[in-house]
This record gives structure tokens, C-alpha cells and sequence, in this order.
């Protein structure tokens, strides 16, 4: 029995110290930043903003929901860098960092894809990390816009993804933050006559223009239900969002039942009258 009880006592001082671990990791990730700021420098064309010139433009958007859509379009395409070699990848941070979140970095050795060069359904943490690819941007722009109360799904065609935003009253327009691109027309009007876009492509200096129009044919594309990232990826924003709880709750979790052993053992003994 008292073997019993000192493996158990035992076991108590593991979890606690891998629970003060846990938490020393998760400190010293608050103290630190996604945003890998040589590799970003040196990716990123003049124009690109700052995480703070980011949010400072986004916070000051003002005007007409046609020109807060056109403004954020913008923001988001100059603020995130088009970029993700995977080559770099910890460099990078395209791989969850164990500082960031210890389970999410975890699970990127089991094999999963869906947690290697992770894109994050949580716009704020995209944005810090400052780069990824047209879904990332994607997912930071209809992010926003819900935040200013402008209805935005994310719209995935085969081989690219975009944003569709509700200018007006039944009126929506396709928004395009990877090429900074704002095409005055509904998904549904492009899906028909796909040739639409050339116009607005060319003016922003794309000259790919072929390969862009075949991106919004009907065939291949993925039109959300719902709003924002969660009509996207809701699986993925619910996984993230309970893994950043978890991130504190195991260590504490791990460290309560070493303090409890460790209060009974400096209570004093009970005396017998």
C-alpha cells in the first residue's frame, strides 16, 4: 500500500513539473511574435505595412461600405506578404512554434497535413504572422469586414480562393486581397461570363490573365454558407480555438494536484485527546 502511494506521489511531482514547464513555455510565448521579422523584411516589397501600420489602417477605414471594402482589400493585400516557403518552414513560423501553442506544434510531427504549413483560422493570429498565401488572406479580409458589419464568405474557386462582400443591399462584390483586386460584380455573375475580370486584373498589372479567368469557371468552386472563416473551415476554428484554451488549462491541470499533495503534507497531524 505505501508503495502504492508514493508511485502515485510520484507520478503528482512529473505532472507538475511537466506542468511548470507547460506554463514557462506559454509565458515565454507571450513575450514573442509570429512575425519572422528578417525573413519578412526581406520577403516583402517597400509598400507592405507594418503589423502596426497594419492595424492602425484597418482601425482608421472610414466611408461608404463600397469604400471600407475597397480600403480593407487594400490593407490586407500590402499588410500580408503572398509568400510560404516551405522549404523555411521555421523560419518561417509556417509550423506552429512550441512557444506558440506546445499541442498545435506537437501535432505537426504525427503525420497530419492539416497542422504542416498551418494557416490559422484566427485572423489576429495570421495577421502577426504577417505572410501565407490567398485562403490566409482570405480568411483575415472576411474577418474584418464582420467586424465593420459588412456580411463577407469566403469563396474557394479551383485554384485560388476570394472573398465576397455585401456592398449594398443584395448586392455583393468580389474581393481579391492576394492580388488587391476588387471586381464590381456578384460570384454568380463571374461563374457565368468568367471574362468579366480580365478588365480589373489587367489594370492591377496581371498579365497571367487566362489562368485567372479559368480560376472562375463554375467547375471546382466552393461557395460558403456561412460567414467569415467559420462558413470556410469550421472544423479547423473550433480545433484551434479549444487547442489555445488547452494550451493553459493541461499545465494547470497537471501542477493542481501537486500543490493539493503538497498542502496536505505541511498540515499538521491531528492530535488525540
Amino acid at each position: 500500500m505505501l508503495t502504492k502511494m508514493n508511485t502515485i506521489n510520484s507520478q503528482k511531482v512529473v505532472l507538475c513539473f511537466l506542468g511548470v514547464m507547460l506554463l514557462l513555455i506559454n509565458i515565454y510565448g507571450e513575450f514573442n511574435t509570429l512575425r519572422p521579422h528578417e525573413i519578412h523584411e526581406s520577403i516583402s516589397d517597400p509598400s507592405k505595412f507594418t503589423e502596426k501600420e497594419l492595424y492602425y489602417a484597418i482601425n482608421n477605414t472610414e466611408g461608404t461600405r463600397r469604400t471600407v471594402v475597397r480600403q480593407l482589400n487594400e490593407i490586407v493585400n500590402k499588410g500580408i506578404s503572398h509568400y510560404w516557403d516551405t522549404t523555411d518552414e521555421i523560419k518561417l513560423n509556417l509550423n506552429v512554434p512550441v512557444w506558440e501553442n506546445y499541442i498545435l506544434y506537437a501535432l505537426s510531427f504525427t503525420g497530419d497535413t492539416r497542422f504542416v504549413n498551418y494557416e490559422f483560422a484566427n485572423y489576429k493570429k495570421a495577421i502577426e504572422r504577417g505572410l501565407g498565401l490567398c485562403s490566409q488572406q482570405s480568411i483575415i479580409l472576411s474577418e474584418l469586414l464582420l467586424r465593420r458589419n459588412i456580411p463577407a464568405k469566403i469563396i474557394g474557386l479551383d485554384g485560388h480562393v476570394i472573398v465576397s462582400a455585401e456592398v449594398d443591399e443584395n448586392m455583393w462584390w468580389i474581393l481579391d486581397p492576394n492580388k488587391g483586386v476588387v471586381i464590381p460584380h456578384s460570384i454568380n455573375e463571374v461563374e457565368k461570363n468568367p471574362e468579366i475580370i480580365e478588365v480589373y486584373y489587367k489594370n492591377a498589372g496581371y498579365e497571367n490573365l487566362q489562368t485567372m479567368i479559368s480560376y472562375y469557371g463554375v467547375e471546382g468552386n466552393v461557395h460558403a454558407n456561412e460567414y467569415g472563416v467559420i462558413g470556410f473551415t469550421k472544423r479547423k476554428y473550433v480545433i484551434e480555438y479549444v487547442f489555445y484554451i488547452f494550451k493553459w488549462l493541461l499545465p494547470i491541470l497537471f501542477v493542481l494536484p501537486a500543490m493539493l499533495l503538497l498542502h496536505r503534507s505541511n498540515r499538521p497531524p491531528a492530535t488525540i485527546n
